[in-house]
């Protein structure tokens, strides 16, 4: 389905991702690791179109979508729900929903696309005529998922969803994206808990200085003695593995 061939992304003469080349396949889960900085969220963002492409190209269902504008891509199937969540706190919880599908308002299959995530998420359901504002860290990103989801998307670029959430509720919030991962919906997530990530996807890449220095299946590498030392408890940088501790 994605294919994204020698990504170049940059920042003026800062060049954040160098020459990514990464897939994501039908229904699968595919997280990338690394340490803050390394260029994740950039990556997300080009194949999103939210930044330019320098170089390289974004394949999507074999046609090139590098060009396209960010809602061009959210009308062929991509989606981002961005680090930070960016829920408008001074909306009500059903309002962010509905803006999250603005695109298919006019639709027949809108009203029940709503309903059916209120049934999905009944905590959301118990809130609608919240201020999402006033929602709990966890609620929000919950909130923010199925804002993304009412897209209706084959592709969802989910970045750093655990972030500054308690662990009982990164837990629960993983388990949502197993969820989606399992309904046929692909994944390609950026998430700091490597070991959370490395359980719930099917592969992994590892990102340092912009570009890819390890990938494979997601349980060779959470017992890859590089990745354990970089970031399951040890804390020496190993240079010459390419992996950032």
């Amino acid at each position: 389905m994605l294919e994204v061939e020698q990504l170049e992304v940059r920042y003026g003469s800062l060049a954040a991702v160098r020459s990514v080349s990464l897939t994501v396949g039908q229904g699968e889960i595919v997280a990338m690791l690394g340490a803050n900085g390394a260029g994740k969220s950039s990556t997300l963002k080009a194949i999103m179109g939210l930044v330019p492409a320098a170089a390289g190209r974004v394949t999507w269902d074999g046609a090139d979508i590098t060009r396209l504008r960010p809602h061009q891509r959210v009308q062929r199937g991509i989606t981002l729900c961005p680090e930070g969540r960016g829920i408008l706190t001074s909306l009500t919880v059903r309002e962010n929903l509905e803006l999250g599908g603005y695109l298919h308002a006019r639709s027949k299959g809108h009203a029940p696309l709503l309903a059916s995530m209120l049934e999905r998420f009944p905590r959301l359901a118990e809130r609608s005529r919240q201020l999402a504002g006033t929602l709990s860290g966890g609620e929000q990103q919950i909130l923010a998922v199925a804002r993304a989801l009412m897209c209706r998307p084959r592709l969802l670029l989910l970045d750093e969803p655990s972030l500054g959430l308690a662990p009982m509720t990164a837990v629960e919030v993983m388990k949502v994206v197993r969820e989606i991962g399992a309904s046929g919906v692909s994944v390609l997530i950026v998430e700091q808990n490597v070991k959370h990530a490395l359980r719930l996807a099917q592969r992994a890449y590892v990102m340092e200085s912009g570009g890819f220095v390890l990938s494979g299946d997601s349980t060779d590498l959470l017992h890859d003695p590089r990745v354990q030392d970089a970031y399951l408890g040890g804390s020496v940088h190993v240079a010459e593995s390419g992996v950032a501790a």
